[in-house]
């Protein structure tokens, strides 16, 4: 899900379309030249299905949830693995990251440890793309973050819904960390850093 991240947008998309098997992206009301940059990528037929949500509010968890629901309604997908513009999945090879998901019990969601990059600034004016390339792990990580991964499970259980920033899936009903759906890590030594 974005808004106003023509900045950053195409490096997202064209990074992490040659990892993924596929990209649905929800434009949510941009107006900064975001969703002419995405019309252009899908029309250059990288894998990407785009969704504009003209939605009132900021209504990450449901619409995201909803978006994951529909792609496993609509494709063979396996695992559908939330991301804001910002993030850039970062794996060893895509054998290791597939062996990993394979690892995941039926179902169940994955998670996955997510690493936090700080971009080096001195290298603001080369531009976005260097900022990227520049950056660096931060060392020690503040916090520990875990990225959800939901299963085709997700279908199964109408009550799932993404929690936390898309970082696991609860049960809708409660909506605590405590009332969390099945997870099973996917470890970072299978999928790497």
């Amino acid at each position: 899900m974005v808004r106003n991240e023509a900045d950053i947008v195409e490096a997202f998309v064209r990074h992490n379309a040659a990892i993924l098997d596929g990209m649905a992206i929800i434009d949510h009301g941009s107006i900064d030249g975001t969703l002419q940059i995405l019309t252009a990528l899908a029309r250059e037929r990288l894998p990407i299905i785009l969704i504009k949500s003209a939605a009132p509010g900021y209504l990450q968890e449901q619409l995201t949830t909803a978006t994951a629901r529909d792609v496993f309604r609509q494709t063979g997908a396996d695992f559908v693995m939330p991301l804001d513009a910002d993030e850039f999945v970062k794996i060893r090879s895509r054998e290791e990251f597939d062996r990993a998901l394979l690892a995941v019990p039926p179902r169940m969601n994955g998670l996955m440890h997510w690493l936090t990059y700080v971009p080096d600034f001195s290298k603001a004016p080369l531009g976005t793309l260097a900022l990227i390339a520049s950056a660096k792990r931060m060392s020690p990580e503040r916090q520990t973050f875990q990225k959800a991964l939901m299963s085709r499970y997700l279908l199964e259980r109408p009550e799932a819904t993404l929690a936390n920033g898309n970082h696991y899936v609860a049960n809708k009903l409660h909506g605590t960390s405590d009332d969390a759906e099945p997870h099973s890590t996917v470890g970072a030594n299978d999928a790497g850093r």
